[in-house]
């Protein structure tokens, strides 16, 4: 159903929605999300809904219905509206109240001279070599190990536990796999004989959390680099016990409960709250992070994907681009693609419905081009032109290696990346003006050759300060907390 249509049959939808339960209205409103057919406006309806229930019965439905919510705003960055991250986090209050955890406060031990020697980085999940998040994950581990900090890694498997029957909907979203330890023998190779990475091998959700807590207090660490990505509801307890320093892994702002917030750039951190108000600005601490590039592996050739020397190559990397690429951006860059004889279109990690459903043509005339997994992207980018950016939340490693190499066009947006790229280095504009951007660069060979060399230094000067920024990150917070006779500063 085209989007014109499902619109014309909002009202039918919001009137049937006044009739409903809130339980009822969950069920009606996912399949609604299933059908395609769902805005900013539904995603409210659907928080506003959760937030009437109050069975404790159904508190594992509800954890599925707060994974999902988070989710679906990721993979659909147009479903956020102002108030989003606020009622996460009223929804996530209400959620950890229902299990009735409890910290062992007998086993914690603090350190009476306010100084940080012991760091646990918490994460949502732990992955292999491809996902971004673990490459954030390790590369700051080895960091904290580097500068003498004791570092423990504990991913909080939020997806990995036994589903229980409920009277309503299954979760929207199904990750099939049996837990972080999977990949046990990547994490201990890339994090290093320094680093103790803690895993949580118990199926039950409830006891899982709880060991989790246990596992917290009986490292008792100085301070928390929380990385779970909106997904711990355990947040709520453990940053009232010990410094929390939130760090965000889609933008600039949060639904969980922390002492400090990691922003990239203060002035882009202050423009992007100001749309959602989720963060406190005296909560918020800058910490210019970006994830290193590797050196390339190999030399590749154009000639290997069919492309001729004097192609302009866009390239755009991502594991989920069936849905974060909306079809206005790929019927816009394809469009491009059939005016230009000489323009290429590398499509690198995942592939399209829509993309493959509606262009076929570009596909069998080599235009576009899909190759589901690259093993070397900074080979990759060297033969490529311009990397493009569909407006999503996430694809900030991808982005960060590529700015090694070649310009990037994307719209502005709250991405996770926006600090690294620069506002000003961003397209103010529609997916036609990011394509006229485009254009005008292979137009343009010295234009060309500004944007790509001014890319390059900023990242460059972002990789150069990785040590430094976290060392002086550590130093404010040792100040910060000598400063208070407690930690606790958490989001009521």
């Amino acid at each position: 159903m085209k989007k014109a249509d499902w619109e014309a049959l909002l009202p039918s939808f919001w009137e049937t929605s006044r009739r409903l339960s809130p339980l009822e209205n969950i069920v009606f409103l996912h399949i609604l999300y299933l059908a395609d057919i769902f805005d900013a406006a539904l995603m409210k309806r659907l928080l506003e809904c959760i937030l009437e229930i109050d069975q404790p019965e159904l508190r594992q439905f509800l954890q599925g219905l707060f994974n999902d919510t988070s989710t679906m705003c990721f993979l659909h960055a147009e479903y956020l509206f102002p108030e989003f991250y606020n009622l996460r986090r009223s929804f996530l209050k209400k959620l950890c109240g229902m299990y009735g955890f409890h910290m062992r406060t007998d086993k914690i031990r603090k350190r009476a001279d306010g100084k940080i020697r012991k760091i646990c980085i918490l994460n949502h999940m732990l992955f292999g070599e491809k996902a971004s998040p673990t490459q954030v994950s390790i590369q700051t581990g080895r960091i904290l190990a580097g500068l003498g900090y004791e570092v423990m890694v504990m991913p909080l498997d939020v997806y990995t536990y036994i589903p229980v029957d409920t009277p309503v909907f299954r979760p929207v979203i199904n990750v099939a796999y049996s837990g972080s330890k999977e990949f046990e023998d990547f994490h201990k190779e890339a994090y290093g004989p320094a680093i103790q990475v803690e895993y949580t091998d118990i199926v039950d959700l409830q006891e899982k959390m709880q060991a989790q807590l246990d596992k917290l207090a009986a490292f008792s660490p100085d301070l928390i680099v929380d990385m779970s990505d909106d997904f711990s509801i355990l947040s709520y307890i453990y940053s009232q016990h010990f410094t929390t320093l939130f760090l965000p892994m889609r933008g600039y702002q949060s639904c969980s409960f922390f002492t400090y917030f990691a922003a990239i750039e203060w002035n882009v951190f202050i423009k992007i709250n100001s749309v959602y108000h989720s963060i406190d600005p005296k909560q918020a601490l800058e910490l210019s992070t970006c994830v290193c590039a590797p050196e390339p592996q190999a030399v590749y050739s154009r000639e290997k994907y069919s492309l001729a020397n004097d192609d302009f190559v866009a390239v755009t990397v991502g594991g989920r681009l069936n849905t974060e690429m909306s079809k206005d951006f790929i019927d816009v860059v394809c469009s491009t693609l059939n005016r230009c004889p000489d323009m290429k279109w590398l499509v690198v990690g995942s592939e399209s419905e829509y993309l493959s459903e509606n262009y076929q043509n570009l596909l069998n005339e080599h235009k576009i081009r899909y190759i589901l997994y690259e093993n070397d992207l900074p080979a990759l980018y060297q033969i490529c032109s311009v990397y493009l950016n569909p407006q999503r939340q996430g694809g900030g490693t991808s982005i960060c290696w590529a700015m090694h190499y070649i310009p990037i066009a994307m719209a502005r947006t709250a991405s996770d990346q926006a600090a690294v790229i620069g506002l000003e280095n961003m397209i103010d504009g529609t997916a036609e003006q990011v394509m006229a951007y485009v254009l005008e660069m292979k137009r343009n060979p010295i234009f060309y050759a500004g944007e790509r060399d001014k890319f390059r230094k900023r990242v460059l000067s972002f990789e150069r300060c990785q040590n430094q920024a976290w060392k002086n990150m550590i130093d404010t917070l040792e100040r910060r907390i000598k400063g208070k006779s407690s930690p606790k500063i958490s989001i009521e």
